[in-house]
């Protein structure tokens, strides 16, 4: 289990101002998630083998807040849950804390992106 983006999972990347039009195709920086044409945030359909799919949009670890819910790797699929606690880890580094239900908690970079249900 992990949080960190799993790509191998990504059917679709949508762009929600509409530049993935078949005479506007969407141009993805994978770097940040974002349409090189308008900087917003892609949509990404995921699904893994079982047929759980979600809509995710990438965002980084510092952006996730209580309340959320995220998508993340399990055994050889994907599932969701809601965030219990997100915020700066008082311990040695800089590293962001995560706790989501029925996962347990992580430390991870505040830079590392991760997959968020939008809403």
């Amino acid at each position: 289990m992990t949080f960190r983006v799993e790509t191998v999972f990504d059917l679709t990347h949508t762009c929600p101002a509409g530049h993935d039009s078949p005479d506007h195709t969407i141009v993805l920086n994978r770097s940040n998630w974002t349409c090189l044409t308008c900087q917003q945030s892609v949509h990404i359909k995921m699904a893994d083998k079982v047929g759980n799919c979600y809509l995710v949009e990438r965002v980084p670890a510092r952006e996730i807040r209580a309340g959320d819910f995220i998508v993340y790797r399990e055994r050889a699929g994907i599932t969701a849950n809601e965030v219990t606690c997100s915020n700066a880890y008082q311990g040695k580094g800089r590293l962001w804390y995560l706790a989501v239900a029925q996962f347990g908690h992580d430390k991870i970079s505040p830079d590392q992106y991760v997959s968020r249900i939008p809403g």
